[in-house]
């Protein structure tokens, strides 16, 4: 019985296709504390309708966290969203104009991309490269069709995992600041910093108002905390505020309120540094076990300084569907996120995304022992 037990066992799939945060590092005891002390302190203030630019010291608190990453801004400077894509839809909303298109990563977040389609908007898609967008072909794009704004993630980006240079953020600012286009930076992870010598948000260069900031507690707190931020210049802001009145009334003030009791009271640093030390195993045990699993001569991959993910490209001798290269990873055990989601428009190799987010060193090994043994059946 326990032979068969095991094999059982042995069978489950490895999940690397999801990218919600783990929920057993929940600070739940944290978060009580904080839902408690705001209600005993605050009353039934936090009970009522908020403002649509979100409670004023969570806003403040966000500002203090973002000058620690060299991003100085004031409360006035902050809008607090339901979530980092709440807030990329307000974005739209606010810069989309007849013919005009989003210029974005290819890949890209799957969201992102959905959100243009489902409001009409054209995408200029922009190749990503090893050392993050093609900033020749983003440079064409602006000089040759009118671009409502650039979005990036030049922070293990989503999803290939890469981190992009100073000099090549310097040079994505310039080019935006030259063609007078706002450049959105998706802060999403920018806590997740593992490896390496930390880069400092292209917010943080900003001089002359051209970068909106998307933040979020989600993928560090957990996935359903719907808490996140814009953060940009003030005319920005009370044009967005005007919109999100529209839009939603108000956020949820109690816990928006816990957010910034949790914040201020040393529990979210406290909660990132125990983070760290629950990811920074997990991504090295990834990188190692690609390092000795894969048949590199026909597979490549990115290697991530932090966040959740990186991204795998296959190059198989004769042609080969995604949903083939599919089916036999999952036939091996292991769960994998299709690469086709990322792309405006159907890759032409096959590629897919590996998250570590909810799964343990050794989970990840065995995922990487199977996923070799596939890949090197398909090349």
């Amino acid at each position: 019985m326990a032979h068969l037990a095991a094999m059982a066992d042995d069978l489950r799939l490895v999940n690397f296709a999801s990218l919600a945060a783990d929920r057993e590092l929940c600070p739940s005891e944290e978060l009580q504390r904080a839902f408690r002390k705001v209600i005993t302190m605050r009353g039934k203030t936090v009970f009522d309708y908020g403002h649509p630019a979100g409670y004023r010291p969570l806003r403040e608190s966000i500002a203090v966290n973002l000058r620690v990453h060299g991003v100085a801004v004031t409360a006035d400077e902050i809008l607090v969203t339901n979530g980092s894509q709440h807030g990329f839809d307000l974005l739209l909303r606010l810069f989309a104009r007849p013919g005009a298109a989003v210029a974005m990563e290819a890949p890209t977040y799957s969201l992102a991309i959905m959100s243009c389609r489902q409001q009409s908007i054209p995408i200029a898609a922009v190749a990503m490269r090893a050392d993050g967008m093609d900033l020749a072909a983003l440079e064409g794009h602006l000089r040759s069709r009118a671009i409502a704004f650039v979005y990036t993630m030049p922070n293990f980006q989503n999803p290939t995992g890469i981190t992009t240079s100073q000099v090549h953020r310097e040079r994505l600012l310039g080019l935006c600041e030259a063609h007078g286009v706002p450049l959105v930076e998706d802060g999403f992870e920018e806590e997740l910093k593992y490896f390496g010598h930390a880069v400092l948000p292209i917010k943080s260069m900003d001089n002359k108002g051209v970068v909106i900031y998307l933040g979020t507690f989600s993928k560090v707190v957990f996935p359903g905390l719907r808490v996140g931020w814009i953060a940009a210049p003030p005319d920005c802001i009370e044009r967005l505020v005007a919109i999100s009145r529209v839009c939603w009334l108000s956020g949820n003030v109690l816990t928006q309120a816990a957010v910034s009791r949790f914040c201020d009271s040393g529990a979210f640093e406290e909660h990132v540094r125990r983070v760290h030390r629950t990811y920074r195993p997990r991504m090295r045990a990834l990188l190692d076990g690609l390092d000795d699993r894969m048949p590199k001569e026909r597979v490549t991959w990115s290697r991530p300084q932090g966040g959740y993910a990186l991204f795998m490209q296959v190059h198989p001798r004769g042609k080969m569907s995604e949903e083939v290269a599919m089916e036999r990873i999952r036939a091996a055990g292991v769960l994998v996120s299709p690469g086709s989601l990322y792309f405006p428009s159907p890759p032409k190799q096959v590629c897919f995304r590996l998250s570590i987010a909810n799964l343990s060193p050794e989970k990840i090994a065995e995922g990487c022992r199977r996923l070799g043994k596939a890949l090197k059946g398909m090349v």
